[in-house]
């Protein structure tokens, strides 16, 4: 049976006659040298996927996932593919990688293995690197007792390696779940498979991550027992732990071992420390740390200059923020949407709206695009301004214009103010703005600005913590 999907028509599933079968199966025959990406939702009208009864059950309730269902279309085409002897080892993988992907990335764990099982019905065997993958897949969606499930069912059928049980360990380690990651170690040991510094640091982060830190250290002290000389990332695991229990003098103790091996920690590590110290009010140091991963050849991204910007922002020191920015272009750092909105917000806070324009055009000149965030902070804080209504107007006005979605807790706010000020004129003509934009979702945010929140839901980025930029 062939399912059919049309982008056009909210992609809802509708099973078509026999004439339409056979028209799919005849295009389905036709690609059989197909490029997947070719078949992605945006460039095609019609998708077909080959699917079973159940698969259809299942497809009727979770019609929304696009990707769900083209799976089932890669394993049909797979076959077709296996039986014209024109399916490379590459193809395999992307082929057998695509459904396990989308499975867990839909959330149906279950689904995902069941793939996994039928791939020999299309001739498609899978080795242990397919397991590795399909366990990564499944942890890193947070399916780790699934994953552990069915590796204790088939791991008799497959010559399982140290990466297999790493996956495994540092799955359980994400989900907070330090006991089991500590059973897999140790079942992994028990089973005479050599253990190599990646293994042990999969355990390591696992304990720190549920708080067995000393267990952790322990652990540490058996690798050189072992002949394993401890890597950056092992040290590494044990500054993060530092600066998660605010213990920013035991992180600088780790640093100073790494500097004594010639361990070049990364800007990662790096970052952790700076922003610890940052939110203990010791700017200086993290000034002096900054000052060391450009000697020590790690460059700064992004994220180091934020963590100390926010630290200027917070306290409205605007020289001292400014300054930090222009830096940031002496060292090749491009700004990012956290730079502009924390710099931005703090400018409008002083009143230092001449700043605020050269910022914003500057922004402009670089090729940024303001997203919704970044001219929500230009609204938001404009509003709260006297007699700064008439720009908050015109930035909302440039949003709806590039054809960014405001959220509805900035059209209330603006409508708000505006009605508040006697400008009610001003509502109507924003909103009748809104209902020509041609995107649907400003059209339907214009209910919001005329005073109806019926049916409009905030967005995801809206009850993120961005909002928290405004």
């Amino acid at each position: 049976m062939l399912l059919f999907l049309d982008p056009g028509s909210s992609m809802r599933p509708c099973i078509h006659a026999r004439t339409k079968l056979r028209q799919a199966e005849k295009v389905l025959r036709s690609k059989s040298r197909f490029s997947f990406q070719a078949l992605r939702p945006r460039y095609v009208r019609v998708i077909c996927v080959l699917i079973g009864e159940d698969d259809l059950k299942r497809s009727r309730r979770s019609w929304y996932d696009f990707d769900t269902c083209i799976c089932h279309m890669s394993t049909y085409v797979v076959g077709l593919n296996k039986k014209n002897g024109k399916l490379g080892y590459q193809n395999k993988m992307t082929m057998l990688e695509l459904p396990l992907c989308n499975y867990a990335r839909a959330n149906l764990p279950l689904d995902a293995i069941r793939a996994f099982k039928n791939m020999g019905l299309y001739g498609l065997e899978p080795g242990i690197n397919d397991l590795d993958h399909l366990l990564y897949v499944l942890c890193k969606r947070r399916h780790v007792r699934e994953a552990q499930v069915f590796l204790d069912e088939v791991k008799g059928g497959f010559g399982v390696t140290v990466k297999t049980y790493s996956i495994l360990v540092r799955g359980w380690g994400f989900v907070g779940e330090s006991g089991e990651a500590r059973k897999v170690f140790d079942e992994m040991v028990m089973r005479g498979l050599s253990v190599d510094v990646h293994a042990f640091n999969s355990v390591l982060e696992s304990l720190c991550k549920g708080g067995e830190v000393d267990e952790a250290r322990r652990l540490f002290r058996e690798m050189r027992g072992k002949g394993l000389e401890p890597d950056a990332f092992s040290y590494s695991i044990f500054v993060h732990a530092a600066c998660e229990a605010d213990d920013v003098h035991s992180a600088f103790r780790v640093l100073d071992r790494m500097k004594r091996y010639g361990l070049v920690p990364n800007v990662f590590t790096y970052n952790a420390i700076i922003n610890r110290l940052c939110k203990n009010d010791k700017v200086e140091e993290a000034y002096e740390l900054l000052d060391e991963m450009i000697e020590r050849n790690v460059k700064p991204d992004v994220w180091s200059y934020n963590a100390i910007l926010s630290f200027h922002c917070n306290r409205l020191e605007v020289n001292m923020a400014t300054k930090l920015v222009s830096r940031m272009d002496t060292d090749s750092c491009d700004p990012d949407r956290h730079t502009y909105n924390m710099l931005l917000k703090m400018l409008i806070r002083v009143g230092r709206f001449d700043r605020v324009t050269s910022v914003w055009n500057k922004m402009i000149d670089k090729g940024f695009h303001p997203s919704a965030s970044t001219y929500a902070v230009m609204v938001h804080g404009l509003c709260r301004k006297k007699g700064k209504l008439e720009d908050a107007c015109q930035y909302f006005e440039m949003m709806v214009d590039d054809g960014i979605p405001p959220y509805s807790s900035t059209c209330e706010l603006l409508r708000n103010k505006i009605i508040g000020l006697g400008f009610a004129e001003q509502v109507e003509i924003l909103a009748d703005k809104m209902e020509r934009s041609t995107s649907c979702t400003i059209q339907d945010l214009s209910s919001v600005m005329r005073g109806n929140r019926k049916n409009i839901k905030p967005s995801k980025e809206e009850d993120s913590s961005e909002e928290s930029d405004y």
